[in-house]
């Protein structure tokens, strides 16, 4: 009954060493200090792990093909978030960076970057098919042309409202509502008689002809334009005998029958 019992003993052992055996967890290949480790192969008759893998890529076979995170507990990131990188320890004497990502922290989604410990702070940057754009935008990351000119229209350049262009005109069925307001620096006066006057600016304006009788004036504009612009001009009061005007890049020149004081509306339209 003894010697049953030894061999029955042993027989035990032998069985539950055999699987205990099969349960160990078994390294594949060689490992980096900071890798996620992860299984490899089917089943679960013999678990194996390796190396996931570098931030670099590698062959087939490397690399998590999932990662599941739930929220259990309150988060202890920056901002409470539960997922964050680090450019340093956050002991580190220097300070540190941080880039983190939430599905519900402040209350709704967060994407959260900053610098902690003393770090100054760094600019965030997206780059889009090799194109990088800093946020906040910056001139530099400014989606649009390579060079603007001061003062033109900027207009969509795409379909989506991610791309802007540099105009010199109004596009074609471009709509402005509400109320124009334009100032600029005044024209000036010449051969307009004695002490003449003007309100207003290149786009629109008043003069008003100085004494002496002038038969007529010019009105130079503040600002050269690419094109003699389209401008209405018109005489108040009674229509003198001879009146007219002529449109340059650079001025309005007005013609009249001789008349002191008399006053002149324009408006011009143009670049």
């Amino acid at each position: 009954m003894r010697l049953a019992r030894a061999i029955l003993a042993l027989a035990f052992l032998a069985v539950g060493s055999t699987a205990w055996g099969q349960g160990a967890i078994l390294q594949g290949g060689a490992t980096t200090p900071g890798h996620v480790p992860m299984y490899v192969g089917q089943g679960t008759s013999q678990p194996v792990v390796q190396d996931s893998g570098s931030a670099g890529g590698g062959g087939i076979g490397l690399g998590l093909s999932e990662f599941l995170q739930v929220t259990r507990i309150a988060g202890t990131g920056p901002w409470g978030a539960h997922n964050c990188f680090y450019d340093n320890p956050t002991t580190n004497p220097a300070g540190y960076h941080y880039l983190c990502i939430d599905a519900n922290a402040q209350g709704g989604a967060l994407f959260a970057y900053g610098a902690g410990g003393g770090a100054s702070s760094l600019p965030l940057a997206f780059n889009i098919n090799g194109s990088t754009y800093s946020f906040p935008f910056t001139t530099n990351g400014a989606i649009g042309p390579g060079t603007t000119v001061a003062g033109h229209f900027a207009v969509w350049n795409n379909l989506v409202g991610t791309l802007l262009a540099d105009t010199l005109t109004m596009p074609p069925g471009a709509i402005l509502s509400g109320s124009l307001g334009i100032s600029g620096t005044a024209p000036t006066l010449t051969s307009c008689g004695t002490s003449p006057s003007i309100v207003g600016d290149d786009f629109s304006g008043t003069a008003t002809m100085g004494t002496g009788t002038p038969t007529g004036c010019i009105i130079t504009f503040a600002a050269a334009k690419i094109a003699a612009p389209h401008c209405n001009v018109s005489w108040r009061a009674t229509p003198l005998a001879s009146q007219s005007y002529a449109i340059s890049t650079a001025a309005i020149t007005l013609t009249q029958t001789a008349t002191s004081s008399n006053v002149v509306d324009y408006m011009c339209a143009g670049l």
